[in-house]
């Protein structure tokens, strides 16, 4: 009898011992496939990062040389520009019969007039969220000539606010006008063969 049971009780103790084995190796195996799986997860997620942020800083790269590009093109155009004959000619002209205007200020209706188109037509122009908006003292030329020739050519000017360009001469009878008839064509030639936006007329005093 006793014999018997020490053969069921080693029977037990081997099945016991087996299924602890099967299952110590289930679990080995299931914490090396959570392993690896995290492992591989962590490298392509980095790997992933590692491309986008390559093609970021390759986009970002790219775009500073186009920008960069643009400003140099631009640069070597105006250069290029004034050095022509009709630059240097409707400068000097300009620039005398602005000089001219620099006498007759603004009469108060007339500076009236450029006061309400700048509050009416340029200041709704701005984003209102940027604040403070623009103080109309502040926004207005200073000279006598600058607000003379900005109420002729944008107060008065009876094109569209974007198409203000159209205006070839104020027929107001000066100089500037004359002038400005003579060579705003070729100028807009230029503003259209160029793509630009706008072509200003700068003089440095030194």
């Amino acid at each position: 009898m006793n014999k018997i049971l020490k053969k069921i009780l080693s029977g037990f103790n081997i099945r016991s011992i087996s299924s602890k084995l099967r299952a110590a190796l289930f679990f080995v195996c299931l914490i090396s496939i959570l392993i690896t799986g995290a492992v591989s997860y962590t490298s392509a997620q980095n790997a992933l990062y590692e491309n986008i942020y390559g093609k970021l800083t390759s986009l970002r790269i790219r775009q500073a040389q186009d920008i960069e590009s643009y400003f140099k093109k631009l640069n070597t155009q105006v250069l290029a520009l004034s050095e022509f004959p009709f630059v240097i000619n409707a400068f000097k002209e300009m620039r005398a019969g602005y000089q001219k205007l620099e006498s007759q200020p603004l009469p108060p209706e007339k500076f009236k007039r450029l006061s309400e188109f700048h509050e009416t037509e340029v200041f709704p122009k701005f984003d209102r969220t940027f604040k403070p908006l623009p103080l109309l003292d502040v926004h207005l030329p200073q000279s006598s000539a600058g607000r003379y020739l900005q109420y002729e050519y944008s107060a008065q000017n009876a094109y569209p606010f974007n198409e203000k360009e159209k205006l070839v001469n104020a027929n107001d009878g000066s100089d500037y006008s004359q002038a400005h008839a003579k060579f705003h064509p070729r100028f807009k030639r230029v503003l259209e063969l160029f793509d630009y936006y706008d072509i200003w007329r700068c003089i440095i005093e030194v």
